[in-house]
């Protein structure tokens, strides 16, 4: 890369060498010392400050700051007037994760770092209180000749309790004789990343005669390490009794990177006609974690008996079975109609019949020769 100089209130070839050349790093080579020569006029005069800057990288980039200021301090005055040195935050904006336990805070000196100076901090809650951070109160920040940047280191409180965005302000104030405050606050947002473990619905519905009843316990945010919760049913008054299911009270336990667990709760098929019944699931005294919403739920048991004991079923079902009734019930009654109509017209043939005229044959039968004897019984027997 090239390196050169520019101009400021110091004036090239008068209070210091123009430098413009090639810098080259050898293999394995990370730093070069680069020398500029500085005019010594004896003249009395002010703090006088020219630039030096890099330009045209080549094999690599550039990183970091690619300009400095340079200041010569005229040591032939006594009453020479410094520069002024300026304050702020690397960041006016600073996110961090509640398990993080610390945030740091740069605090930036810049334009004249060859003298001590000095600058207040203090930190103001938004949403956070004294629960959520260790706060600062108007501590002073000492710089040293030459020393361009502070770092604060501000305690986070990991709470473990699940908690939406909360915010507090760092400020500058008060700084020392030739120093000015240039963005005086920053905001640093504190973002919960506790596991939180919760139901996957807010109700269910279970058929007694499926008998069993299998929900999801959820872990969400940070899952790397282990977990648990205490999970129990419980009755509803005048909504289920102790025969409507088996009671479950039991820890569970999420290993690291787990992030869902299976419960079953047995419900009971008693065979009798019955309301639908309601109980209750619910989760509790998590560790490391905390509670997500839902974390209770309504479980709705619906009866599948029929009052008859024949078995019923579902509304759907038994819709279909009426619609069935319906279509066999038609069919019949068409059928009786058309057996009436049938019948009908065989009677109107025949009564048409009955109006016209049909021969009529007289036989007589041979007289019989009596014998002159009775038959067995004492009837006459012809022949």
């Amino acid at each position: 890369m090239n390196i050169r100089t520019r101009e400021g209130a110091a004036k090239e070839n008068e209070d210091f060498n123009y430098l413009d050349q090639h810098v080259a790093f050898d293999h394995n080579q990370n730093v070069r010392y680069i020398d500029v020569g500085i005019s010594d006029d004896g003249l009395s005069e002010n703090i006088e400050s020219f630039m030096v800057e890099l330009y045209q990288p080549i094999g690599g980039s550039i990183g970091g700051p690619a300009s400095a200021n340079i200041f010569i301090i005229d040591d032939d005055n006594d009453e020479t007037e410094f520069p002024n040195t300026y304050y702020s935050f690397a960041k006016t904006s600073i996110d961090v994760l509640e398990s993080m336990g610390h945030v740091d805070v740069e605090i930036i000196r810049n334009n004249y770092l060859l003298r001590a100076t000095s600058v207040v901090v203090t930190t103001e809650g938004i949403e956070a209180t004294g629960s959520d951070y260790t706060s600062v109160s108007s501590r002073t920040i000492q710089f040293a000749p030459g020393v361009s940047s502070y770092t604060l280191n501000i305690p986070i409180i990991d709470d473990s309790v699940q908690e939406p965005l909360e915010r507090f302000r760092v400020q500058l104030s008060q700084p020392s004789t030739g120093s000015f405050v240039d963005g005086d606050e920053a905001i640093v947002n504190i973002y919960d990343d506790d596991s939180t473990i919760l139901f996957d619905a807010d109700s269910y519905d279970v058929s007694e005669e499926d008998e069993i009843l299998m929900l999801q316990v959820l872990r969400t945010g940070s899952i790397d390490g282990t977990a648990s919760v205490d999970f129990v049913t419980s009755y509803v008054t005048n909504s289920s009794s102790p025969d409507d299911f088996v009671s479950v009270s039991r820890t569970l336990s999420f290993s690291a990177g787990q992030e869902n667990i299976r419960v079953d709760v047995q419900i009971r098929n008693d065979e009798i006609a019955e309301e639908d019944e309601v109980f209750m699931v619910k989760l509790f005294n998590p560790v490391n974690g905390v509670l997500g919403d839902p974390y209770s739920a309504d479980v709705l048991i619906i009866d599948d008996d029929s009052s008859d004991g024949s078995g019923g079923g579902d509304d759907s079902s038994f819709t279909t079975l009426s619609i069935v009734a319906i279509v066999a019930g038609f069919i019949a009654a068409i059928a009786v109609l058309a057996s009436i109509a049938t019948a009908c017209w065989i009677c109107t043939r025949a009564v048409g019949r009955s109006k016209a005229t049909f021969p009529v044959v007289e036989r007589r039968a041979p007289r019989a020769t009596y014998r002159g004897y009775r038959g067995p019984r004492g009837y006459n027997v012809y022949h």
